[in-house]
């Protein structure tokens, strides 16, 4: 039933304030890339660590460190394409 809601109106967004939105998630891509390259150097540094302790060869380190730059460009795509889809339907009147 009806009284076990509360109904707020809500107004639709302003030109600004889909513009401030939009900054923000602007904003939020880019601290997940950090976040992604964070990432990257703590593997990259374990891998390198790894090859000089000998657990790992020349190829199996040139292998990891391949697919560890394949994800991060994969990652870093869908960052910057969730961010940008995000933005055009916010910025949609």
């Amino acid at each position: 039933s009806d009284s076990d809601f509360v109904k707020v109106p809500i107004p639709p967004l302003t030109e600004e304030r889909r513009k401030e939105l939009a900054k923000k998630i602007k904003q939020i891509a880019e601290e997940s890339k950090v976040s992604v390259r964070n990432i990257r150097r703590q593997y990259s540094d374990a891998i390198k660590e790894a090859k000089k302790e000998g657990a790992i060869s020349q190829d199996e380190e040139s292998r990891i460190t391949g697919n560890l730059e394949k994800a991060t460009k994969e990652y870093n795509l869908k960052i910057d394409l969730l961010s940008e889809k995000k933005q055009n339907e916010l910025l949609e009147i």
